[in-house]
């Protein structure tokens, strides 16, 4: 028997050797990995009360968000509510917007005002959660109420153009403390009712419910 076919035939027994103890080694380490844990029934409530904690938690954010915001404003500007139009029902939304345009035409004579309010979450609780698809919250505000406002120079001529400014009640400018001009801090309670669109939360529904002062 020639070189050559001794050469092709210890070839081949090594790649069979090889292939042999490739074969064994993947049978001993299949055997060897044990089987993916499933969760229990324990785990899967577990799981589930996370994700709800986690909406809740998205519930309030957005909820306290939004009334922060929409019970701070400065007298004759809309700008606050305006701000909030894409996290509001569509219904929502065009009640502001007539409330807004209706508000617009009562002052359109009156003498501008420079007063404003600032809102501060004191605490919120969620009262109601259905089924990941409805919610509805109390939360307690607190109300400050200032005897001036910013301005720019849309409302005050006398203001640098494209500039802002703190001004009194009476108009002038105003570069002290702004606490000095609160007049009054009270405390209200308001209930706020959303509902989830697609993903999405939107506020369906804000009314004050009381006032503590």
């Amino acid at each position: 028997m020639s070189r050559f076919y001794l050469t092709k035939i210890f070839i081949f027994i090594i790649l069979f050797i090889f292939l042999i103890g490739f074969i064994f080694f993947r049978k001993d380490e299949y055997k060897s990995k044990p089987p993916a844990e499933q969760p229990s029934s324990q785990q899967e409530e577990v799981i589930k009360e996370e994700e709800k904690l986690t909406d809740e938690d998205n519930i309030k954010r957005i909820a306290e968000t939004f009334a922060s915001i929409y019970y701070s404003y400065t007298w004759g500007n809309f700008s606050n509510i305006e701000l909030l139009y894409n996290y509001m029902t569509e219904e929502m939304k065009n009640n502001e917007k007539e409330r807004i345009k209706d508000m617009k035409n009562e002052r359109k004579d009156q003498l501008n005002k420079y007063y404003m309010e600032e809102a501060k979450i004191i605490n919120s609780k969620i009262i109601n959660y259905s089924d990941n698809s409805t919610a509805k919250l109390n939360i307690d505000l607190e109300i400050k109420k200032i005897n001036g406002a910013f301005v720019t120079d849309a409302d005050v001529p006398e203001i640098k153009p494209h500039t802002s400014a703190f001004i009194d009640s009476n108009g002038n400018f105003y570069d002290g403390n702004i606490e000095d001009l609160v007049v009054e801090i009270v405390e209200i309670k308001i209930q706020i009712d959303l509902i989830k669109i697609k993903n999405d939360w939107k506020v369906e529904d804000i009314m004050k419910i009381n006032d503590y002062n």
